[in-house]
């Protein structure tokens, strides 16, 4: 976990060259897009916030609060049938998004 997270830290700053402008970060070789980070923020945030405004801490713990969701989507979708994946996944999403929601208004 925690050298996933050394990558994701260090995928972070390369993520502000022009090569990578549009990569936010990567979980496991597995992209995570400046549009999939707004889209989050825009949740978060309720459009307060974008990926390009957020301080560097901000956009480092984003895409830790992103990573298991990509990585449970991952994995579903080569061990769970289409029934499964749906539920799994919704179940998941709404758990992250409740735990997200309560930790950003901690935080203010």
């Amino acid at each position: 976990m925690k050298r996933t997270l050394l990558i994701l830290a260090l995928t972070l700053g390369l993520a502000s060259t022009t090569l990578f402008a549009a990569t936010a970060g990567m979980v496991n070789d597995m992209e995570i897009t400046v549009d999939e980070a707004n889209n989050a923020l825009n949740k978060l945030t309720k459009g307060k916030m974008t990926w390009d405004k957020l301080p560097a801490e901000g956009k480092t713990q984003l895409i830790q609060m992103m990573a298991p969701s990509k990585l449970v989507a991952a994995k579903s979708k080569k061990a769970l049938t289409d029934k499964e994946k749906e539920a799994a996944l919704a179940g998941f999403l709404d758990a992250e998004e409740d735990v997200r929601s309560k930790s950003l208004r901690q935080r203010s």
